[in-house]
């Protein structure tokens, strides 16, 4: 039991001497009273953080997604565990992202139904409840501005799951299906 307090002290000083000594390391690497020098400092660290970041996800610097060989570090975009080259990484920003091409299928269709609304009609329902605007958005799980939107005919048209809610919201309040479509 002594043995082992030992051993435990004597690994938490020798952590705390590597500890100590990388302070002092840092403090003679530059000249904190010097902004710029500082500045660089930081960035040079940086970027010796990304590179070992970047060794440790993409060793070979081959992009998992094109198979490309990318060797500037710059030009990788690193999202915690995942680094992808940045011309992978803008396309899948424009193409909706990775889990948009999976849930859109191999030839890149997605299924949609929409639903034509009738933002005035949506208007007077809600004040016949007498609910207010702010009220039934929350409701909706929407903010008051995209209410607004509904009720001026901005919003041409619903997805499934909106139009679901919108019925069982408006059922909720006491609306007959029959009013509401």
């Amino acid at each position: 039991m002594v043995n082992e307090y030992r051993k435990e002290k004597q690994a938490l000083e020798g952590l705390e001497q590597a500890e100590a000594a990388k302070k002092r390391k840092d403090e003679q690497v530059c000249d904190w009273s010097n902004a710029e020098e500082v500045s660089l400092y930081r960035a040079e660290k940086r970027l010796a953080e990304r590179e070992l970041l970047l060794d440790s996800i993409v060793p070979t610097r081959v992009c998992p997604n094109c198979k490309r060989m990318i060797w500037l570090d710059s030009s990788w975009v690193v999202d915690k565990r995942l680094a992808v080259c940045k011309s992978c990484s803008s396309l899948s920003r424009r193409r909706g992202g990775e889990e948009e091409k999976e849930r859109r299928g191999s030839i890149g269709l997605k299924a949609s139904v929409r639903f034509e609304i009738d933002g005035w009609k949506v208007r007077s329902l809600r004040e016949r409840v007498g609910v207010g605007a702010n009220s039934f958005a929350q409701k909706m799980g929407y903010s008051r501005s995209y209410q607004w939107q509904l009720e001026n005919n901005k919003v041409k048209s619903l997805s499934l799951e909106l139009a679901e809610k919108f019925i069982s919201v408006f059922e909720e309040l006491g609306v007959e299906i029959s009013d509401i479509i």
